[in-house]
């Protein structure tokens, strides 16, 4: 916003000194000026373009510089005031334009700073008091119009003022609003994300997660796939009860997070199942984590009961791309296996 009121000044400083050389030309041509050519020029060009270009170098060399954001906006808007009230000044006689300051104090708003805001608009105030005061001392015998339209620009640039902190304390309201919805968006994104027992990737997750692995699949990046399934889960939940069945949950979510990484997704597949997506280079790696996992929960330890803990798993390796479906069934079939062989291992589908 700042860099295009810079280029906007640019534009303002062209047309204005165009404008007032095209007056002066227009009364010289017509013998209508009011004063020596040289002094018009003076007042009507020079004056007004030198105080505007200044103030355009200014925000210009601000806007480029090492300068904290806040000083750079501080220093375009009041640029932008000055430019405005040199037009007001030094062409007073033209009552409208008085009212050019109360558009750049709107425009200063963008900044969405109260302090700068209410600067701006004193600044003007005084712009305007100077066009005033101007405009008297060329025409004395109308000073009591001019005190009059000073006092209507004066309530003008109030109003707009006010207008100005209306709109800005809206926009600023919705733009918290729209943050707020932002944040609990994400918020609920992530929340999908993981499973709120475990907190390990949820199901749906797991499934996305599962088949960018595979569409990587071939046989220098192998991608393996383990379910792994609490050993005699029921009865825990029977003899001690679902909330110490969630504790078990917990504690081995608490080791299976500890493996999720880019290349290794791990997900609660429903109840006491989980399921391991590895990609890496190094297939004897694949294996090792899981097996070191098994090894590692069946040595957890619980207040409310004796006996340990253990998961029995199925794994299968795949080398090229399949479908994730198939090859999670192959593995839930190896898993079947490691049941029926006694538990607490792992079986690699041959």
């Amino acid at each position: 916003m700042r860099r295009r009121l810079v280029r906007v000044m640019v534009i303002l400083v062209v047309s204005c000194t165009v404008v007032d050389t095209g007056f002066f030309v227009y009364y010289f041509c017509t013998d209508s000026l009011s004063a020596t050519v040289p002094v018009y020029i003076l007042k009507r060009v020079l004056l007004p373009l030198v105080i505007s270009l200044t103030a355009f170098l200014i925000a210009r060399a601000y806007d480029r510089g090492n300068h904290p954001a806040v000083r750079k906006d501080v220093v375009c808007a009041f640029a932008l005031e000055t430019i405005a009230g040199a037009m007001t000044i030094f062409h007073s006689f033209f009552t409208p334009v008085w009212c050019g300051p109360a558009a750049a104090t709107i425009v200063g708003m963008t900044f969405h700073n109260r302090r700068l805001s209410r600067a701006l608009l004193l600044y003007g105030y005084v712009l305007t008091l100077v066009a005033m005061c101007w405009v008297i001392m060329e025409h004395p015998d109308d000073y009591s119009y001019y005190i009059q339209t000073e006092l209507v620009v004066l309530v003008m640039n109030t109003l707009f003022y006010v207008t100005g902190v209306v709109v800005q304390s809206f926009n600023e309201r919705v733009v918290e609003q729209t943050r707020d919805m932002l944040i609990t968006q994400q918020q609920y994104r992530e929340q999908l994300h993981y499973d709120a027992l475990t907190g390990v990737y949820s199901r749906r997750y797991l499934m996305e997660r599962a088949a960018e692995h595979m569409s990587r699949c071939d046989s220098a990046h192998p991608v393996s796939v383990a379910i792994i399934d609490i050993d005699n889960f029921k009865s825990v939940n029977d003899t001690y009860g679902h909330e110490n069945g969630d504790v078990v949950l917990r504690r081995l979510g608490r080791l299976l997070q500890l493996a999720i990484s880019d290349e290794v997704t791990v997900g609660r597949f429903g109840g006491e199942e989980f399921v391991f997506v590895i990609e890496s280079e190094n297939e004897q790696e694949h294996l090792a984590l899981v097996e070191g996992i098994r090894e590692e929960f069946s040595h957890e330890t619980y207040r409310f009961m004796e006996r340990q803990t253990t998961f029995s798993c199925g794994f299968i390796t795949c080398r090229e791309k399949q479908d994730f479906d198939g090859v999670l069934e192959r593995a839930d079939k190896a898993l079947y296996q490691s049941k029926n062989n006694g538990k607490n291992r792992v079986t690699v589908y041959e």
